[in-house]
């Protein structure tokens, strides 16, 4: 662990490298250059892209998180080697909570897993972890997205602390989204904490029964920690040297971003295989409404979406995904290095369970 002073001049304090957002070195935030991606560019080797960087209120600065057992059904899949299928559930506004329970029923019926965001792009969505609570009790395995942009260090332990409260064994770190690309500019966003740093203190935590202040837990519980990851990052190497570090923070399974085309899965996997890492790999596939929705997504995240699924959204539309995803998702499971696949449906959750459906045949 290193407490090397970070790059000035990031948006969110990143102290470990980039956002996922700060692609072909233009900043999610300012659309200007990307202060990390110019320092990589200009000098590869700096220790802040190889060492774990953390900040002073850290007082635990040596701890080397291991391999652990698992203690989630979720968790076992991926660590025994069983293909699972996830889902990303929406609610939004929706407090019908009898609409909820009958979602998730059915789409426990289909899926390992659902994951619960929390408040991407600034929008708000119920808490996740209101629903993670309604979720396991109805037996539905959840998976919490813990995002830094809105929350002290203070509230993400408090998360955690209540994550161990009610048994909720799985858990997504991200950094998060800048809160004003779709929210309200008054948001003010906070990023105490990036991605790695959040993973460190997860494992400090169920690990050791310590928080940063080496402050006692009791009856401290395993949290399994997730993360996120960007194949279309752009230069992909340096997205790969910041995996690399969530995975020696003690990251113990990635969820990617959305991909389009088996070649870039292909492209992805070797270079972490280069750099020696293995940890479960869940490739995350979305259903896009629209050509039009598709064509920004490209124009905003810098994605290559695939000419044929783009081709097949303008003449098909919506019901394109139900031909398209399964396909990519059946070539996907045939790879040895694809632990499982992750649907997006953008809060459709009825082309969620049909996605759900067609792609467990393949399983």
């Amino acid at each position: 662990m290193s407490k090397e002073i970070p790059l000035k001049g990031c948006p969110k304090l990143m102290y470990n490298g980039p956002c996922g957002g700060g692609s072909g070195n233009i900043c999610e935030v300012t659309r200007g250059k990307c202060v990390w991606v110019e320092e990589y560019l200009r000098n590869p080797e700096n220790p802040l892209f190889h060492n774990i960087v953390l900040d002073k209120g850290f007082k635990i600065t040596d701890y080397i998180p291991k391999e652990r057992e698992p203690t989630s059904s979720f968790m076992m899949k991926l660590k025994n080697g069983v293909k699972t299928l996830s889902y990303e559930y929406v609610a939004e506004r929706n407090v019908s909570s009898e609409k909820i329970r009958d979602e998730l029923l059915r789409l426990k019926q289909v899926y390992d897993a659902v994951n619960f965001i929390d408040s991407p792009l600034g929008a708000v969505h119920i808490d996740p972890m209101a629903l993670a609570i309604l979720s396991k009790n109805l037996g539905v395995e959840p998976v919490v997205q813990v995002s830094c942009k809105d929350k002290s260090r203070v509230q993400l332990e408090a998360i955690v602390l209540s994550l161990m409260l009610h048994d909720i064994q799985n858990m997504l770190a991200i950094t998060g989204d800048w809160p004003h690309l779709i929210g309200d500019k008054s948001n003010r966003p906070v990023f105490d904490l990036d991605a790695i740093r959040l993973v460190y203190l997860v494992r400090l935590m169920s690990d050791l029964g310590l928080d940063y202040r080496k402050r006692r837990i009791l009856n401290a519980r395993i949290i399994h920690v997730g993360v996120a990851s960007n194949p279309y990052f752009n230069p992909l190497e340096l997205e790969v040297l910041r995996l690399q570090k969530k995975v020696y923070a003690g990251a113990e399974f990635v969820e990617t971003q959305p991909v389009f085309d088996k070649e870039v899965v292909l492209d992805y996997v070797k270079r972490l295989e280069e750099r020696n890492i293995h940890v479960p790999l869940i490739f995350s596939l979305i259903a896009l409404p629209s050509y039009k929705y598709a064509k920004a997504l490209e124009e905003f995240a810098r994605v290559k979406v695939s000419i044929e699924y783009l081709d097949m959204l303008k003449s098909k539309g919506n019901e394109a995904n139900l031909e398209f995803i399964p396909r990519l998702a059946e070539e996907l499971l045939s790879l040895d290095s694809v632990s499982g696949i992750h649907i997006l449906t953008l809060g459709d959750n009825n082309m969620g369970l049909e996605l759900g459906k067609r792609i467990r045949s393949l399983l």
